[in-house]
């Protein structure tokens, strides 16, 4: 004979461990709209705090931290570094036809990263969203041959490629 126990003993069990959920009336919700991130919680960073740094310290005070908002103060600093150096590149991407179809604007994005690095050796790399669009505007099995793009250079080694519309 087994010694197994019914299972309705263990989905007693079960209901027992979940966590109780906090129901929020419309005035704690009011209540935590009006404590967003401000510029002042943000000075108190070092200036390479991550997006995790900033989850991490919204959650110290325990806000619940909003994704966007902590992207667009984390772009608005980035926006305030001094740019050390600027240049104009037309990237070729003609290689991605050696790959299969489904997989070629992937491909885009790798050798527009690898001449990246290999022209700018930047820490850390940004590829503008707008850009990203552009390679994957026509979809996954067509990309752009070429592309003609901006790029921007800190002090930090922050470099940053924006597509430049033509």
């Amino acid at each position: 004979m087994s010694t197994k126990k019914p299972k309705k003993a263990k989905k007693a069990k079960k209901a027992e461990e979940k966590p109780k959920v906090k129901e929020e009336t419309p005035e704690a919700i009011e209540d935590d709209e009006d404590e967003l991130i401000t510029d002042e919680s943000l000075e108190e960073l070092p200036e390479d705090e991550s997006l995790e740094d900033l989850i991490q310290l919204e959650e110290k005070k325990g806000e619940e931290p909003e994704l966007e908002e902590l992207l667009k103060k984390k772009a608005e600093r980035r926006e305030a570094e001094p740019i050390i150096e600027e240049r104009l590149y037309t990237v070729p991407l003609g290689r991605t036809r050696n790959v299969p179809h489904y997989k070629r604007s992937k491909k885009a994005v790798t050798i527009l990263r690898e001449f990246l690095m290999r022209h700018l050796k930047p820490e850390e790399l940004v590829i503008a969203p707008e850009l990203n669009e552009y390679i994957w505007s026509r979809g996954v099995k067509n990309p752009p041959r070429k592309v003609k793009i901006r790029t921007t250079k800190t002090a930090e080694g922050l470099v940053t490629a924006y597509l430049i519309k033509s």
